[in-house]
């Protein structure tokens, strides 16, 4: 349900800017940027500590870059071994 309302700004903010609102366009991506920083909340703290964990271990816990590997200070190019089961 947030991708849906995150993509309904995304593409109330394109319609707005075509239409050269740039009002309503400013209104539709401050709402996409708050939708966006809500999402990546519940990202962190869902998969906050499994990462952490990944990290320390010296692997990737989906065995692959994530948009959490991005984020990392681990490089992604050492970060790509997937983790042992606990």
């Amino acid at each position: 349900m947030r991708l849906d309302r995150l993509a309904a700004a995304a593409d109330n903010a394109i319609a707005a800017a075509r239409a050269g609102d740039f009002g309503e366009m400013r209104q539709y991506l401050r709402r996409f940027d708050t939708l966006t920083s809500a999402i990546w909340t519940v990202q962190d703290a869902v998969f906050g500590s499994r990462r952490i964990i990944a990290a320390d271990a010296g692997c990737s816990p989906s065995g692959g870059v994530t948009q959490a590997d991005l984020r990392s200070p681990v490089p992604a190019e050492q970060d790509q071994r997937p983790c042992p089961a606990r």
